[in-house]
């Protein structure tokens, strides 16, 4: 077995990142409740042993685990969360209905970490007697629930790696290699498995319109570069520019590091456009 000869209950709190500041929704079975509970308590227990705060920590009951999927995806809907985790025991019986529901569930959690950009944790015990259950609940194999705990920490830490660089200097058709220091620290980052995003905002007189777009992708880093014409008309369109683009759509940098060029500071324009994003990020994402 998987578990024969580890201790789902072991951590290195040293390299959990700290979960003071992030809000888990905790989705729980209520069929073999004693099982279920163990895996609960050991879930919650984790969260806070690095720091999460119980307040921030939300459960919601189902009747069993087939319904663990609806809850989680209520739980994304109406919960403002960093991860859900699932938790359920299914234990095998006489007929089909152990194969079935574990592969429903399994396939309905998959789907909602498709479908959502916050992640589902899986803990449901799928076991062939009640021992088993109990065994991975807080006995001899330790507990699962503590390891989907972890994991939710872990793939939030992961989540969160976003960048998005607003750059007054960047390589452009403009500008030339202007900036290009920029670019390298980018395409820097992007070589560390961080999902970065640049936003390049520069003036071209020669334009015939408001503004421009350019969309692409240069050695893996995704790249949006709006040439404008007129600055103040340009503010009223900021706001469509920069979350009508592809990778806006996919992915949302509302828990992103925010890079901004210091060369904005200098331009009373620009800087009205940091306040207009300050503002949209707080309350639209």
């Amino acid at each position: 077995m998987a578990t024969e000869n580890k201790n789902l209950s072991n951590y290195d709190k040293n390299t959990i990142p700290n979960a003071k500041d992030l809000r888990f929704g905790i989705v729980v079975s209520e069929w073999n409740e004693q099982v279920t509970e163990g895996l609960y308590n050991g879930a919650f227990s984790a969260l806070t042993d690095c720091g999460a705060v119980s307040e921030n920590i939300i459960r919601w009951n189902v009747p069993g685990s087939f319904e663990l999927i609806f809850g989680a995806r209520q739980m994304h809907e109406k919960q403002e969360v960093d991860a859900v985790i699932v938790i359920g025991c299914v234990i095998k019986g006489e007929t089909m209905h152990f194969e079935f529901v574990c592969e429903g569930v399994t396939q309905g959690i998959k789907d909602l970490n498709l479908l959502y950009d916050v992640p589902t944790i899986f803990c449901l015990l799928t076991d062939n007697n009640k021992q088993q259950s109990v065994d991975r609940s807080g006995g001899k194999h330790g507990n699962k629930g503590v390891e989907a705990a972890i994991a939710a920490i872990k793939m939030i830490d992961l989540n969160n790696k976003n960048i998005l660089f607003l750059c007054s200097w960047y390589p452009s058709k403009v500008q030339g290699f202007n900036g290009n220091f920029v670019f390298k620290h980018a395409r820097c980052l992007v070589k560390r498995n961080i999902n970065l995003f640049v936003l390049v905002v520069c003036e071209d007189l020669t334009l015939n319109r408001r503004f421009n777009l350019e969309e692409g992708v240069n050695e893996n880093v995704k790249e949006v570069v709006v040439y404008y014409s007129y600055p103040f008309k340009f503010l009223k369109q900021f706001y469509k520019i920069l979350f009508l683009t592809k990778q806006n759509k996919k992915r949302k940098y509302s828990k992103c590091n925010l890079h901004i060029n210091s060369e904005y500071a200098k331009n009373i324009t620009f800087s009205i456009i940091f306040l207009i994003i300050i503002i949209i990020r707080s309350i639209i994402f």
